[in-house]
């Protein structure tokens, strides 16, 4: 469950300071639908996705990455999260 208080995303797990993303990570963080995310390599995609995640912890989420690295990485990230409901492939 995810409370928000004082602009953060609070899990039992860790927080995340939704003051600290970009205008448009927070967009994305808060859709409500689906959606396509491309942006330049480093600009937060990943960071973004993972306040995503959060947000919407009652929702099944696959994540499709295209290099194992990238891949392992936010498998190590949701993991240490508590993000069960999310698949990355």
């Amino acid at each position: 469950m995810l409370l928000h208080r004082n602009n953060q995303i609070f899990s039992r797990h860790w927080v995340v300071e939704v003051a600290a993303l970009s205008e448009e990570q927070r967009e994305v963080a808060l859709l409500d639908r689906s959606a396509k995310v491309q942006a330049f390599a480093g600009s937060g995609k990943s960071t973004s996705l993972l306040g995503y995640c959060q947000e919407h912890d009652k929702e099944r989420i696959l994540y499709l990455c295209f290099n194992r690295p990238n891949k392992l990485q936010f498998q190590r990230r949701i993991k240490n999260a508590g993000l069960h409901h999310v698949s990355v492939e």
